[in-house]
């Protein structure tokens, strides 16, 4: 993370090979049936010779920004079942 306090901005770094772009249904809201777009940490199974595995999300994202992410070389994943 980088703050640059003279004009308040806060970046923050996600890379295509450590995060996944996932579709799902919107957990923090079980009634609603709503899809959001989310950066979840890719979890390294190499050593067990398996694929990798998708964490906890940790970032939200608006359509807009998992477009961008699609285009920045993010490996994304639908898990709504449509």
């Amino acid at each position: 993370m980088h703050i640059n306090n003279q004009d308040t901005e806060v970046v923050f770094t996600f890379k295509p090979r450590n995060y996944f772009l996932i579709y799902a249904n919107d957990d923090r809201f079980p009634n609603a049936d709503m899809k959001v777009w989310t950066l979840n940490p890719r979890i390294d199974m190499s050593y067990k010779g398996k694929d990798d595995q998708v964490g906890m999300p940790v970032l939200y994202l608006s359509e807009q920004e998992a477009e961008a992410c699609k285009k920045a070389g993010f490996s994304w994943i639908d898990e709504t079942g449509e």
